[in-house]
């Protein structure tokens, strides 16, 4: 069994004490130690997406123009291929993000 936990923030797995560390963090880490050899935790970082989010938002807080968001099918296969490994292989930590992301690494 698998389980997939999505990230809509900074990386979920980050060391306790760094500036991006919240509950979820621990709880991640803890999850995946907890099921360690019995259930497959993968933790996809999906970057920005190109949905309906910001629609009704105002202009002044919508991704510009030019902003690279994913497109949510290219999303969804790259869970399916983190959760489709076989046994004893995981995919912990998976980024998505286009090809122009600034942010990362």
């Amino acid at each position: 069994m698998r389980i997939a936990l999505i990230s809509e923030h900074a990386s979920p797995l980050t060391a306790v004490g760094g500036a991006d560390v919240g509950g979820r963090n621990i709880h991640v880490a803890a999850l995946a130690a907890a099921l360690v050899g019995a259930v497959g935790v993968t933790l996809p970082v999906p970057g920005g997406m190109n949905t309906r989010f910001f629609d009704d938002r105002d202009e002044r807080y919508r991704p510009g123009p030019d902003a690279g968001l994913n497109q949510p099918e290219d999303v969804a296969a790259t869970v399916v291929f983190a959760l489709g490994q076989p046994v004893g292989c995981e995919i912990r930590e998976p980024v998505g993000c286009p090809a122009t992301e600034t942010s990362w690494p």
